[in-house]
């Protein structure tokens, strides 16, 4: 038993170590409120994904890519102070893929493409270690409504303030990164386009 508990909460804290940063940057700059939103949105989405891949090993491997998303989203948010947004979106709408290649190829580029790789390389392992048994198995009711609860109240706190609702939800790396390419990324290239 101790040793299947520990074989999901090792990339089960690895997942959740880009989030965790994000949480205390929100906090930080944008206040609970904020951070409310984003707990309800990442909690959403984890249950989501939770329940329909139904064993750990399986939402553990589809979660790589969500890991390296908010690794990179973690990165650029503490580098820069904020989220992803109209500097990101001219860099990106104004360059080559040669350009951005060989961004990758210099040290910093360079440093933070080694990073991400060692990161995917542990976390796969860890993966792969996860036990293949069923993720709600043995959930109690109590548990399900203590979430429908959670959600709830967090969800009810953070509508308070409309802008730090959405604030928190700009911060969520898989929700964020949508926002940002339908956002500001689509409106620089339209803007790019028309000259």
């Amino acid at each position: 038993m101790r040793s299947s508990l520990i074989r999901v909460l090792a990339p089960l804290l690895l997942l959740c170590l880009p989030l965790l940063v994000l949480g205390v940057w929100l906090t930080k700059a944008k206040g609970p409120q904020s951070l409310a939103a984003f707990n309800v949105s990442i909690g959403l989405v984890s249950v989501l994904v939770a329940m329909l891949t139904r064993s750990w090993r399986l939402f553990f491997l589809i979660q790589l890519p969500v890991l390296l998303l908010s690794a990179a989203f973690a990165i650029y948010t503490l580098s820069y102070g904020a989220p992803p947004g109209e500097f990101l979106a001219y860099v990106l709408a104004t360059s080559s893929w040669e350009e951005i290649r060989g961004f990758f190829g210099i040290w910093q580029g360079m440093r933070w493409l080694l990073v991400m790789s060692a990161l995917a390389l542990i976390y796969l392992l860890l993966a792969a270690w996860a036990p293949a048994r069923s993720i709600f198995a043995g959930s109690s009711i109590r548990g399900r409504w203590g979430f429908i609860s959670a959600v709830i109240l967090l969800s009810a706190y953070a509508a308070r303030s409309p802008a730090a609702f959405i604030d928190g939800i700009a911060a969520n790396p898989g929700l964020g990164t949508a926002m940002f390419v339908a956002g500001p990324l689509g409106h620089t290239r339209a803007r790019l386009s028309r000259w």
